[in-house]
C-alpha cells in the first residue's frame, strides 16, 4: 500500500467513526433531556428521544449517499432504486397493516406526536421514517463496502459459473432452505402454544417477518450466493447489530420508546435486555440478509448479457479512468 492509499484508508476510518459517533452523541443528549418523561408523563421534553435516534440511520445514510450518487452509473442507481422500492413496502405494510397489533408506544414523549392511520389504530410517523432510512442505510452500506472498502473480495464471473452449470443443485438447495425456514416457523408456533408463559395468541410478528421478509430472499439466495461479497455482508451485519445494541437494547427498551404485544410474540424474552422478545435480535440478523439478497437478485436480472465493468471506483478515481483501465485490462 502506497502513502496515498494509506492516507485515503485512514481518512475513511475517521469518517466512519464520525458518522457513527456524532448521531450517538446527539441521541444521548436527547435521552438526557427526555429521560424524566417516563416518570413525569405530563412534561414534554424539547428533544424527543425516538425521533432523534433516527439519526443512527439518517446520518450514515446521507454520507454514503454523497459517495454513491457521485460515483455510481445509471445502471447501478436503477438497481438501487428498484431494490429500495421492493424493501420499503415490507416495513410500511408491517406498520400500517399490523403495527398496532404487534407493537405499542408507551412513552408518548419520545416522539413528535405525529401519527398516521393504521389498521386497528395509529402509529408514530417515526416508524415510517425508520423503515425508509433503515433500508436505505443497509443498502448503501453494503454497496459502499462491496464496491470500495472491501472491493478486492467482489465476485468474478468465474465465481458465478458453478451455479450456472448446476441448476439441479440450485433447486435442491432452494427446497432445503425453504423447508428449513418453514420448520423454524412451525417450531415457534409449537413453542408459543405449549411451552411459553403466554400461550394465548399467535406469533404473528415472527410469522410476518418469516413469510414476507425471509422466504422470498431464501428462494432467491441459491442463485445469488456466489455473487455476494461476503466480507461486505459481514461488515453490514456488524454495523447493524452494533447500532441496534446501542439503539434498542440500551435506549429504546428501557425508556419504553416502543414495546411489544405479548400475545403476538413467540414468548421467549431476554431478561438482561429489558425483556426484549427474541424476535428483535432475529430481525437485526435477518435484515441485512433480506436487503443484500434482494439487491443482488435485482442486479443479476438487470445485468446486460455482455459482462460490463462497474463504474464505481475502488480507489476513489473518476469513473471514466476506472472504465479505461478495465477496458485495457480486458484487452
Amino acid at each position: 500500500m502506497d502513502d496515498k492509499a494509506r492516507q485515503t484508508a485512514i481518512g475513511t476510518m475517521i469518517v466512519i467513526c464520525l458518522v457513527l459517533v456524532l448521531p450517538a452523541a446527539c441521541v444521548l443528549v436527547a435521552v438526557r433531556a427526555s429521560s424524566d418523561s417516563t416518570v413525569l408523563m405530563d412534561v414534554r421534553p424539547a428533544l424527543p428521544g425516538y425521533t432523534c435516534s433516527l439519526l443512527f440511520f439518517v446520518v450514515p445514510g446521507a454520507a454514503l449517499s454523497c459517495w454513491f450518487f457521485r460515483y455510481s452509473d445509471p445502471d447501478r442507481r436503477r438497481v438501487f432504486w428498484i431494490s429500495l422500492a421492493l424493501l420499503v413496502p415490507i416495513g410500511i405494510v408491517l406498520d400500517l397493516g399490523f403495527g398496532p397489533r404487534f407493537f405499542t408506544w408507551p412513552n408518548s414523549h419520545a416522539t413528535l406526536g405525529w401519527t398516521v392511520p393504521a389498521v386497528g389504530g395509529r402509529v408514530p410517523v417515526e416508524e415510517i421514517v425508520f423503515f425508509v432510512s433503515g433500508f436505505g442505510f443497509l443498502l448503501l452500506t453494503y454497496v459502499w463496502s462491496s464496491e470500495y472498502w472491501l472491493a478486492e473480495y467482489r465476485a468474478t464471473p468465474a465465481d458465478v459459473a458453478p451455479l450456472a452449470r448446476a441448476p439441479r443443485r440450485v433447486r435442491r438447495l432452494r427446497v432445503a432452505m425453504l423447508l428449513l425456514t418453514l420448520a423454524c416457523l412451525a417450531a415457534a408456533v409449537l413453542y408459543k402454544k405449549f411451552a411459553s408463559s403466554t400461550p394465548a395468541g399467535f406469533p404473528g410478528y415472527l410469522t410476518y417477518v418469516m413469510v414476507v421478509a425471509i422466504l422470498p430472499p431464501v428462494y432467491c439466495f441459491p442463485r445469488v450466493c456466489h455473487v455476494i461479497n461476503w466480507q461486505a455482508f459481514s461488515f453490514t451485519q456488524l454495523a447493524m447489530v452494533l447500532i441496534c445494541l446501542l439503539w434498542e437494547v440500551t435506549l429504546a427498551a428501557p425508556l419504553q420508546w416502543w414495546a411489544f404485544q405479548p400475545d403476538m410474540m413467540t414468548g421467549i424474552y431476554i431478561s438482561a435486555w429489558s425483556n426484549l422478545p427474541i424476535e428483535e435480535p432475529f430481525v437485526w440478523l435477518a435484515s441485512p440478509f433480506t436487503v443484500i439478497v434482494t439487491y443482488e437478485t435485482v442486479r443479476l436480472y438487470q445485468r446486460k448479457p455482455r459482462h460490463s465493468v462497474m463504474s464505481i471506483p475502488v480507489t476513489g478515481e473518476p469513473p471514466s479512468l476506472v472504465s479505461e483501465k478495465a477496458r485495457a485490462h480486458e484487452s
